[in-house]
């Protein structure tokens, strides 16, 4: 694995993820030769058999060529390593690595070593694959193809999703019913980032051939990712034939458990329970302040405000708040705590606001008539 070279440069007006999935790092190859800003001003020149990785964060790139020079050839699919394997590669023309002959219909890995056979499994000799990624889920091959094909008694277009598992072929996503998938990762959200060869119309949204696109779920809109071509003016004349991405953490939503609690003034304090729904991944925070009701700060209870840290898979937080007795007959009360502004991505969803109701224990105390 050869790393041919890097930039520590902040990459010129980058352009953030537009999608309900935030990138952390994306991974391309081109057709062709492209640029990137270098440190102090200097071009990164990556060619068609390297793979850029580009850094959303820190907005650098470094280009690495995992199988050296090919001749007369280029990385037409990628699949880094992950938690299923290694790195997964299948090539635009026939090429020997390693001893191996390998074809485009082939998904090997660095060293040569097959993971799927196209030929062997009954892919006929000149198709190619375009894409290949994981099923997060199963670890599964999931490839896509350059043209129709009929496989274990299935057609698949090429703009499917195909999974190979135990030997045969099935529909792992239907594509949008036209158009050509040059490139494509499925996440282990559910949701597919992919790259066509064209623009397609039944997307619904305008996008160039070098974009990334994603598709939440089967059937969701599609919506552009990523455009290169706005990192450099070179990515405006290439496609984008190799794609892997990782994700950012998914922090999850912030929430109050219950809208309402009673409490009773005697107790000295309450402590208010924070639900972190859904994924809860990487650190938050969630701010949030006291507000009167019937009950008065300093007097009923203890005004405040602050901010309650959620750490990397935290699902629950607590606010302790203060309560007064103050020793009279003044009947309930009740004051309101707010969750205001959630950090790192994170949203503040319904109930924002729990209802504190404090029992006045006086007047339970004497409610039967009896005490003078």
């Amino acid at each position: 694995m050869a790393l041919l070279a890097s930039t520590s440069a902040a990459l010129i007006d980058a352009p953030a993820s537009r999608a309900a999935t935030a990138l952390d790092e994306i991974h391309l190859s081109a057709d062709i030769h492209t640029r990137f800003p270098a440190d102090g001003g200097a071009v990164l020149v990556v060619g068609d058999d390297d793979i850029i990785l580009y850094d959303t964060a820190l907005g650098e790139a470094e280009a690495t060529a995992f199988l050296g020079a090919i001749d007369r050839s280029d990385v037409d699919a990628y699949h880094a390593a992950d938690a299923c394997g290694g790195a997964l590669f299948s090539l635009s023309a026939t090429a020997e690595i390693g001893g191996t002959l390998l074809r485009p219909v082939d998904v090997f890995g660095t060293t040569g070593v097959k993971f799927l056979d196209g030929i062997a499994e009954g892919i006929a000799d000149g198709v190619d694959l375009d894409a290949v990624t994981r099923d997060p889920g199963t670890c599964d091959l999931v490839v896509s193809f350059d043209v129709t094909v009929l496989l274990d008694g299935q057609v698949f277009r090429p703009d499917d999703l195909v999974r190979f598992s135990g030997g045969a072929f099935s529909l792992f996503r239907a594509g949008p019913g036209s158009g050509n998938l040059d490139a494509a990762h499925v996440l282990d959200t559910g949701a597919v980032l992919a790259s066509f060869a064209a623009p397609v119309p039944d997307l619904g949204t305008a996008f160039a051939d070098q974009d990334v696109v994603e598709q939440a779920s089967p059937g969701s809109p599609w919506e552009v990712a990523f455009q290169p071509a706005a990192i450099d003016t070179s990515w405006a004349g290439a496609d984008t034939d190799a794609l892997y991405v990782v994700r950012a953490p998914i922090p999850g939503d912030l929430r109050w458990s219950r809208a309402d609690i009673d409490v009773l003034e005697g107790q000295g304090s309450v402590d208010l329970v924070i639900d972190r729904v859904g994924p809860n991944e990487g650190p938050v925070s969630v701010s949030w302040t006291t507000v009167d009701g019937t009950a008065t700060s300093g007097i009923d209870f203890g005004g405040a405000s602050g901010s309650a840290a959620f750490s990397d898979g935290q699902a629950s937080g607590t606010v302790p708040i203060t309560l007064f007795d103050d020793g009279v007959v003044d009947g309930d009360k009740t004051f309101f705590v707010d969750l205001v502004q959630a950090s790192n991505g994170a949203q503040v969803i319904h109930p924002s606001r729990i209802t504190v109701r404090i029992r006045d224990d006086e007047d339970f105390l004497f409610a039967d008539g009896f005490e003078s």
